[in-house]
Order: structure tokens, then C-alpha cells, then sequence
């Protein structure tokens, strides 16, 4: 982790915890309840990442970029 992760988690959590919200009921039993989901979401990113080519992540991003654009101008013209 760099150091400014650390430091953004860091300030949220002393946040959170000033503010009152880690101490709400099912806070930590839904935090913990996560953890296999991420590590689930984290094994699968790392086999995408794997398999897929720098070409491919830019036609991608071309084609989110594409939809996005037309989207704003059929919203802007209607």
C-alpha cells in the first residue's frame, strides 16, 4: 500500500470512529461478513488481469468512452 492509502484510510477511520459510526449495531459483523467476497473479487481481477491483453483494456475503454459520449448527446438533443 502506498502511503497515501494509508493515510485516507487512516483519516477515515478516525473519522468514523470520532463521529460514533464504528460503534453501530452489525458495523463489524457486515465488515467481516465482506472479507470473503473481496478475496473472491480480488482472485478473480488477478486471473482477468492475467488474461487479458493491453489491447484489449483499451478497445475496452474506447468502447465505454464511445457509449458514454453517445449517451450524453442523444440526453443533450432530447
Amino acid at each position: 500500500m502506498t502511503l497515501t492509502t494509508i493515510f485516507s484510510i487512516g483519516l477515515r477511520l478516525i473519522a468514523f470512529a470520532v463521529t460514533g459510526l464504528l460503534m453501530q449495531d452489525g458495523v463489524w459483523i457486515a465488515a467481516a461478513a465482506a472479507i470473503p467476497a473481496r478475496l473472491l473479487a480480488i482472485y478473480f481481477a488477478s486471473k482477468i488481469f492475467r488474461a487479458i491483453s493491453r489491447e484489449m483494456v483499451m478497445r475496452g475503454v474506447a468502447m465505454l468512452l464511445l457509449a458514454s459520449g453517445a449517451s450524453l448527446i442523444a440526453r443533450g438533443l432530447g
